[in-house]
Order: C-alpha cells, then sequence, then structure tokens
C-alpha cells in the first residue's frame, strides 16, 4: 500500500506533463478541452498529493516507530517487495497503460 501510495501520483504526473507538453498532444481527446491553465492546476494539485502522501506514510512510520513496529513493517514490506516485485510491477504499470491506450487516441 505504500509504495503504490507514494509511486503512482510521480507515475500520473509524469504521464500527465508528458502528455500535454509533448508534441503529441492533439491525439489525446482527453486533451481537447484543458487550457493551459487547467494542466498547471492539476499539475499543482499532483504536487500536492505527492506531499500529502509523504506525509501520511511518514505520520505512518512514526507512529509504528512509537510503538515498536517499525522494524516489523519495513521487513514485511522488504519481504513483499522481494518475492512479488512483479505483481507490484504490474500494479504500478497501469497508470502508463491507461495513459498509453488507444481507448483514449483518436483514430
Amino acid at each position: 500500500e505504500e509504495i503504490n501510495l507514494l509511486v503512482t501520483p510521480w507515475m500520473f504526473g509524469i504521464a500527465f506533463a508528458m502528455l500535454t507538453q509533448g508534441q503529441n498532444r492533439g491525439q489525446y481527446y482527453m486533451l481537447e478541452c484543458l487550457s493551459e491553465q487547467d494542466i498547471r492546476a492539476t499539475l499543482i494539485l499532483v504536487g500536492l498529493k505527492i506531499l500529502w502522501n509523504y506525509a501520511l506514510v511518514a505520520i505512518e512510520f512514526l507512529i509504528l516507530h512509537r510503538i515498536g513496529l517499525l522494524a516489523t513493517v519495513l521487513q514485511m514490506l522488504s519481504l513483499l517487495l522481494s518475492t512479488r516485485s512483479l505483481s507490484t510491477a504490474i500494479s504500478l504499470c497501469f497508470v502508463g497503460i491507461v495513459f498509453t491506450s488507444c481507448w483514449l487516441v483518436k483514430h
């Protein structure tokens, strides 16, 4: 959960910035109605979401540290990443798949 919470806003922000600033912007239906002001506001909100997510994880880790469970949780996260790295990578790639899908591209 923490991995997705920290990584997916970055993925969305980077993909959104690349699509809106790239030369293929006209090829996407979803970008037809967005002005530069809308794009800027979206990227600012993505930045705020990133800060909020990092703050939540920091608070969670602080609480876990105070009650003595942080080492256990970090060990579990490490084990999860080492044993389920493929499924974790697949879930993180979902954002990229959505943004590059043919459903969004004009034909």
